[in-house]
C-alpha cells in the first residue's frame, strides 16, 4: 500500500531532476526558477509546480 507522502517523495525527484536539466546547473536560485511551471505524468496523473507560487497542483483523491 502507499501514500500521498509516499508517492510525493517519489515525484519530487524527478521534477528536481527536470529543474536541474533546463538550469543546466545545480544551484539552488537557478533550480528553483527553472522549476517554475516543470509539468510530469506522476503514478495519479498529470502534475505541476505553479509558476508563481512553486506549490504543486495535484489530483484530489479521497481513500475509502
Amino acid at each position: 500500500m502507499t501514500d500521498d507522502l509516499i508517492e510525493a517523495a517519489y515525484f519530487e525527484v524527478y521534477l528536481w531532476a527536470l529543474a536541474v536539466q533546463k538550469a543546466g546547473t545545480f544551484q539552488a536560485s537557478k533550480v528553483a526558477e527553472a522549476a517554475a511551471g516543470q509539468a510530469l505524468n506522476a503514478p495519479q496523473g498529470r502534475i505541476m509546480i505553479d509558476k508563481d507560487n512553486h506549490h504543486v497542483w495535484k489530483n484530489f483523491r479521497v481513500g475509502q
